[in-house]
C-alpha cells in the first residue's frame, strides 16, 4: 500500500511547501537567517509585478489552501 502511495506522489509532484527568498539584497544580518544575502544590489531579480504574477499563477493552477508558503 505505501509503495503505491509513494509511486503516485513521485508522479504527481504536488507543491506542498514553497520557500521563496525574494531577494538577495538585505542589510539586516539576522543571526537566525541562513541566507547568503548581502547589502548590495543584484541584477536579474524578479520585479514586484513578476512576483505578484507568480503567486496569481500558483493560486490559479493549484489549491493554494494546501500549500505552506514561506516568503523571506
Amino acid at each position: 500500500m505505501m509503495k503505491k502511495v509513494k509511486e503516485r506522489e513521485m508522479k504527481e509532484h504536488r507543491l506542498v511547501d514553497l520557500f521563496w527568498e525574494c531577494t538577495l539584497s538585505c542589510n539586516a544580518h539576522c543571526k537566525h537567517c541562513g541566507s547568503s544575502a548581502e547589502c548590495k544590489k543584484y541584477t536579474g531579480e524578479l520585479t514586484t509585478q513578476e512576483i505578484k504574477d507568480a503567486f496569481k499563477q500558483i493560486a490559479h493552477d493549484m489549491d493554494a489552501s494546501k500549500i505552506l508558503i514561506n516568503v523571506t
